[in-house]
């Protein structure tokens, strides 16, 4: 097992907060605000905005050589946070 360094675990935060807290901020801001569209389908977008980081992220990472170590931890790291967060958000939004 590797150990992460400081700056890793650092942007792997970063990065989560980012996916999970501001873009689905954004995409309410957006669809919601901006856009007026239907609650239903503002529901959508934040939920969908919601998920953690896809899998597919990590291949493209490796192929680019950009740092797949600090791709893999964001993965890893948005996944385990959006098991609270997913259903925190889905019951916000759907209440």
């Amino acid at each position: 097992m590797q150990r992460l360094d400081r700056r890793t675990a650092v942007a792997a935060c970063l990065i989560t907060v980012a996916k999970l807290a501001v873009y689905p901020m954004l995409a309410w801001l957006i669809l919601g605000r901006m856009m007026q569209l239907d609650a239903f389908w503002v529901n959508v977008g934040v939920l969908i905005a919601c998920l953690p980081s896809a899998g597919n992220i990590y291949v493209l990472a490796q192929r680019h050589d950009a740092d797949p170590q600090q791709v893999s931890a964001a993965i890893l790291l948005s996944t385990i946070v959006s098991v609270v967060s997913f259903p925190c958000v889905a019951w916000l939004a759907l209440d």
